[in-house]
């Protein structure tokens, strides 16, 4: 479960300060205008990623992925029983050798030992 966002709280006059960390270990407090950002921009606030959260959180929603995937099997095995042509069909047909067969649209392909629908 995601947790919500909290806003960082500022002591008042020190809204444009930031604690930089170097790799070293050190610390340096910068102003943004010493980083020359003259405008600071839209700012991520918990006010707008908390609803976010929220949603991602509410399991009335969501599918779980193994129900997900139960779906998907049972999905497939209804399109494999339905009638979709020559491949996957109720039929337990051998078109190895088309004897008694009649073609009206297509040809019969003995190399693939399948029948080619025009």
């Amino acid at each position: 479960m995601m947790q919500h966002f909290e806003d960082r709280r500022y002591v008042l006059g020190q809204e444009r300060q930031y604690l930089i960390r170097k790799q070293d270990g050190s610390t340096e407090i910068v102003d943004m205008e010493k980083l020359g950002i003259e405008e600071e921009g839209t700012r991520i606030q918990a006010a707008t990623l908390n609803p976010i959260v929220d949603h991602v959180n509410d399991d009335s929603i969501h599918v779980e992925r193994a129900e997900f995937d139960e779906l998907k099997t049972r999905v497939k095995a209804l399109e494999d029983a339905v009638l979709n042509g020559f491949n996957n069909n109720l039929f337990k047909v051998s078109f190895a050798n088309p004897v008694g067969v009649k073609i009206k649209r297509g040809w019969f392909d003995p190399a693939n030992a399948r029948l080619m629908v025009k």
